[in-house]
């Protein structure tokens, strides 16, 4: 048995209150979070408390008043490493989208945290990453990618009066207070902005919205349900989608949608009550325009189903298609303060496009050596960055503080506050390393044509940059060298 010290039991003790099942029932049909795994990493006891993990392995854990945490287990860390654990020592990182840290060990998704922090936050972010990963086996597809296109000024002053029309839209309903004109004034916005995107943009764009705003939602939720059982009144909305909502185009493209999507559905379940648009296909003025799809089983079923976030919502609105639509539209645009967003995205993005030049400019051109990193055989990566990614055009974007790309075959790539371009269209990475490299194989110096094949791995580390590899080839280009990795 493992007898934790007083610290560490009352750190235990937080984690299994923040990961009590009862938190997550009947926040989504289907989502059974009872299957599911989590850990906790303790470096002081160099091991881990797993919870509804399907190995029968670690030792019981002794509670802080006697007896047994029943269905918990301690692992050492030799243990836990045989599992694909992490190392116990070495921090978790945050999740992009700020859930909790979910690893694959022997094919199972295990969300892992670290002790410590507000209990409600940390329900928020285990249960968050828990939803994300039902949700993304159910659907049978991997984490949707926001796509790389530079937002136009236009796209991001509308952002900006969607968000404040939520935010105002979230108080209303919470107040009890009329919501018909404001859903109205959402659905117009939102109509607005997906009129200037590509259809294929405009699916990966509402993926991301739903699977990322879904999971957002569910773990708000659980951490309402724990804040009310501390006897604390958490706020409706909560005080971060209030902060973050308030100027949408100041937040990251990758996490916009779950911000929209979290938003959208809490809309919605204050929506819930009011069941008019669930009693059959209402027709507003006897326009055929204007009818509205029902969806009786609820939103959560249609979104479920498959159904976009906006045409569950507007099955809660009337429009006429024309006139009043009009008016409603042009209403919103100057309460939430478009004209002044417009300007301020447009100083912004040309800004930004100088900066993002400058940045493809030095990988391309620069001192030192240049690296491009052929990554098309490797699959989807998992990507964090310490800053947002820039878009440059369609497919290619830059990050400017350096990134890691993570490839669930094995292979491992870390850009230390070294700017990196990524092309999705051509799978390659492109940097620039401040040295002159000059690379040998077999005792003899990579000339002209000349390429290298490595079989047996690459362990490659230069000025900010690490990368791991178990096969590919190396060739020199003009300016620097070009790896292609396999596996």
């Amino acid at each position: 048995m493992f007898v934790p010290d007083e610290v560490t039991a009352r750190a235990i003790e937080a984690w299994v209150a923040a990961t009590d099942l009862e938190l997550a029932s009947g926040v989504f049909p289907g989502w059974e979070p009872a299957t599911q795994s989590v850990a906790l990493v303790l470096p002081e006891a160099r091991g881990w408390i797993l919870a509804r993990a399907p190995w029968a392995r670690g030792r019981p854990v002794a509670a802080r008043r006697g007896g047994i945490l029943p269905g918990i287990s301690f692992l050492p860390a030799a243990q836990a490493s045989d599992l694909g654990l992490p190392d116990p020592d070495v921090p978790t990182p945050r999740r992009a989208d700020e859930g909790a840290l979910t690893v694959v060990c022997r094919g199972v998704p295990v969300v892992v945290t670290e002790p410590g922090g507000d209990p409600a936050r940390l329900a928020a972010g285990v249960f968050t990453s828990l939803f994300a990963a039902w949700w993304s086996a159910r659907t049978d597809r991997g984490a949707p990618q926001v796509p790389l296109l530079p937002e136009t000024p236009g796209a991001a002053a509308l952002a900006v009066v969607e968000g404040r029309l939520l935010l105002q839209a979230l108080r209303e309903g919470a107040r009890g207070g009329p919501l018909e004109r404001l859903v109205t004034q959402i659905v117009l916005v939102r109509r607005e902005r997906w009129a200037d995107c590509e259809p294929a943009q405009e699916q990966d764009a509402r993926a991301v919205e739903c699977a990322a705003g879904l999971a957002r939602y569910a773990g708000a939720c659980c951490a309402g349900r724990l804040a009310l059982a501390a006897r604390n009144t958490p706020a409706v909305p909560p005080a971060e989608l209030i902060a973050r909502l308030a100027d949408l185009s100041a937040e990251p493209l990758p996490q916009r949608g779950g911000l929209t999507g979290w938003a959208l559905a809490s809309l919605l379940h204050l929506l819930e009550p009011v069941r008019g648009a669930a009693g059959g296909e209402a027709v507003a003025g006897g326009r055929p325009w204007a009818q509205r799809r029902s969806f009786p089983d609820g939103w959560k079923a249609a979104l479920s189903a498959g159904v976009a976030f906006d045409q569950v919502i507007e099955s809660y609105v009337r429009m006429d298609g024309g006139s009043r639509d009009d008016a409603a539209l042009v209403a919103a645009l100057a309460t939430y303060g478009h004209a002044d967003a417009l300007e301020r995205a447009r100083l912004l993005a040309a800004a930004t496009a100088d900066a993002r030049r400058a940045l493809i400019e030095g990988i391309l051109r620069g001192e030192g050596t240049l690296l491009a990193i052929d990554i098309r055989r490797l699959g989807r990566p998992r990507v964090e960055s310490p800053a947002p990614v820039q878009a440059v055009h369609g497919g290619l974007a830059v990050y400017p503080a350096g990134a890691s790309f993570a490839f669930e075959a094995g292979p491992h790539l870390c850009f230390d506050r070294l700017p990196v371009a990524e092309d999705r269209r051509s799978g390659l990475l492109q940097t620039r390393v401040r040295a002159r490299l000059r690379m040998q194989g077999d005792g003899a110096a990579l000339r002209g044509g000349g390429r290298a094949v490595f079989t047996d791995g690459l362990d490659l580390t230069l000025p900010g940059m690490r990368l791991r590899a178990a096969g590919g080839t190396i060739e020199p280009v003009d300016g620097g060298y070009l790896l292609r990795l396999f596996r």
